[in-house]
């Protein structure tokens, strides 16, 4: 029985939770994008996450079953959007030029 396993790095923060990931890669297109959208409603020792993640905080998607993860996205967080749920938008290594 296979179970779809994530693991997220954004800056310091660590976690396994999301609502919904999307990962764009293309040739045509000069960066690879991803949006990561997780609850608004999670807070980390009473501070709301929208507050700890910054922009140009460096994000690690690794996806996978049963534990078994592969990088699939390396990056930065290029937005915010406190919509419900959170959206944040990130950019590949293209976002530093």
């Amino acid at each position: 029985m296979l179970r779809l396993s994530n693991y997220i790095t954004i800056g310091n923060l660590k976690f396994r939770w999301i609502n919904d990931i999307q990962i764009k890669s293309s040739w045509k297109e000069l960066t690879d994008t991803c949006v990561i959208k997780i609850p608004r409603n999670i807070r980390l020792k009473n501070i709301k996450i929208q507050d700890v993640i910054k922009r140009g905080d460096a994000v690690s998607v690794w996806v996978g079953y049963n534990d078994e993860l592969q990088l699939v996205f390396k990056g930065y967080v290029t937005g915010i959007k406190p919509s419900m749920p959170i959206e944040i938008t990130c950019q590949d290594e293209m976002w530093n030029l």
